[in-house]
């Protein structure tokens, strides 16, 4: 994953974690990742699109300690840096994060 100790002691480039988590497997996988892309108005802003099914059929613990990864590999390497969590149908948020980046997942409306 894009959080392993040596990846997170070091600067990457926005365009790095975007490509890391376009191109994991894993959380393609586990988390139902389809796309992740920095805004192109809010350059502070990464959007991480997932498969709302996939997303909800990963344990809640696993959501969050993704989400929280993420937030925090995306604020070391982006100034005020901030991750969206959506849907990638509806574009429904499908994370929250507190003022001190704990992420809380929504309850599901997928079937």
């Amino acid at each position: 994953m894009l959080t392993s100790p040596p990846a997170a002691a070091h600067w990457l480039r926005p365009e790095e974690i975007v490509g890391g988590l376009n191109h994991d497997a894993a959380a393609a996988q586990h988390l139902g990742v389809v796309r992740a892309y920095r805004d192109r108005h809010l350059k502070r802003l990464l959007v991480i699109t997932v498969d709302e099914k996939r997303w909800d059929a990963s344990p809640a613990e696993r959501r969050v300690q993704a989400a929280e990864e993420w937030l925090q590999l995306w604020r070391h390497n982006v100034a005020e840096g901030i991750v969206a969590v959506v849907d990638s149908q509806t574009q429904r948020a499908l994370v929250h994060f507190d003022a001190s980046g704990h992420a809380h997942v929504t309850a599901s409306t997928a079937p």
